[in-house]
C-alpha cells in the first residue's frame, strides 16, 4: 500500500470515525493501517479480550477513541508543517513599475533669481533583488526583516526652470532606488498565503543628464502585499508601496540652492526561494 501523506491520513481517519459513529462494522485491519506500529500494539492490548475479527459496539468505542487521538496528533503536525514553511531566510527577484517625482519647494540662483520648477515623473519598469528572514511570532503571525535593491533606474523624467511661466532651462532626470531596509509584520490568510504590511527606509539617487549632477535622497516607504506559497521552499508575492521623502536642501555646481522632496509609488510582482 502506498505511503499516505498527512492530508490523506486525515481523510481516511475522518472517514473511519464517521463509519463508527453510524454504527457500521469496520475491520480491525482497516483501522491498523492508519496507525503507527506503537499505536497498533496499544490497540491490540486494548482489544485483547475480544476475539471477533469484526468490531462490535464496545470495540467501536475503543477504536473511535484511538482515531480521535490520532487525528488530533496529525492535525497538530499538519498545522505546524504549514506554519513552518513561512519561516526562514529567502532570496527574491521582482519586476516593479515605479514612478518618482520631485516636489521642489524652492530653487534660487546665486544671483537671487527665484525659479519655478515644474516636473514630470521618472517612471518605468525596474528589476529588483532582495534578501529577507521571517520569524514566527504566534501560530498565525510572523515578522520579516530584509532589504532589496533596484538593479536599474526607471525612465527619464523632465524638469524645467521657469521665470514668470517661461522656460529658461530644461533637463532630464532619472531616479533609482539604491537600497531599502524594511520590516514586515504578517498574518496567515490561509495555509498557503500570508498578508503583510511593509515599512521601510530607502535611499535614492537622482541623476540630471545635462547638469551632470547627482542628488541623493532618503524616504520612508510603506505598503501592503501578499505571499503565496507554491511549494515548501518557493513562493510568489505581489505588493504595492508608496513613499514620502524628507525635504532636502542642496546646492548645485553653479551655486543655485534648491529644496526638494521625493514622492513616488511602485507596484511589483516577484518570486522567492527559501534556503
Amino acid at each position: 500500500m502506498p505511503k499516505l501523506n498527512t492530508e490523506q491520513l486525515m481523510e481516511r481517519i475522518q472517514k473511519r470515525i464517521h463509519q463508527l459513529e453510524l454504527g457500521e462494522e469496520v475491520a480491525a485491519k482497516d483501522i491498523k493501517a492508519l496507525l503507527s506500529t506503537e499505536q497498533q500494539q496499544q490497540l491490540v492490548d486494548a482489544l485483547a479480550a475480544q476475539s471477533n475479527p469484526k468490531l462490535n459496539k464496545k470495540q467501536g468505542v475503543v477504536m473511535k477513541k484511538f482515531l480521535l487521538l490520532t487525528s488530533g496528533v496529525f492535525f497538530a503536525f499538519g498545522a505546524n508543517a504549514q506554519v513552518s514553511k513561512f519561516e526562514g531566510a529567502s532570496a527574491t527577484v521582482a519586476l516593479a513599475y515605479q514612478s518618482y517625482s520631485h516636489h521642489v519647494a524652492s530653487f534660487v540662483s546665486d544671483s537671487g533669481t527665484i525659479y519655478g520648477v515644474p516636473h514630470s515623473a521618472s517612471k518605468g519598469l525596474v528589476g529588483k533583488i532582495g534578501l529577507d528572514y521571517t520569524w514566527r511570532l504566534s501560530e498565525e503571525n510572523f515578522l520579516a526583516i530584509g532589504f532589496d535593491y533596484a538593479a536599474n533606474g526607471g525612465g527619464n523624467g523632465r524638469y524645467d526652470l521657469t521665470v514668470q511661466g517661461v522656460s529658461v532651462y530644461t533637463d532630464q532626470h532619472k531616479t533609482k532606488q539604491r537600497a531599502k531596509f524594511f520590516i514586515a509584520p504578517s498574518t496567515m490568510i490561509n495555509s498557503n498565503a500570508l498578508g503583510y504590511f511593509k515599512l521601510g527606509y530607502a535611499r535614492y539617487q537622482t541623476k540630471y543628464s545635462r547638469a551632470n549632477e547627482t542628488l541623493k535622497l532618503n524616504a520612508i516607504t510603506y505598503g501592503v502585499g501578499a505571499k503565496f506559497m507554491s511549494s515548501d521552499s518557493s513562493y510568489f508575492f505581489a505588493e504595492a508601496n508608496t513613499l514620502s521623502g524628507r525635504s532636502t536642501t542642496y546646492t548645485t555646481a553653479a551655486g543655485s540652492i534648491g529644496r526638494n522632496k521625493l514622492k513616488g509609488s511602485e507596484i511589483l510582482v516577484g518570486y522567492g526561494i527559501k534556503f
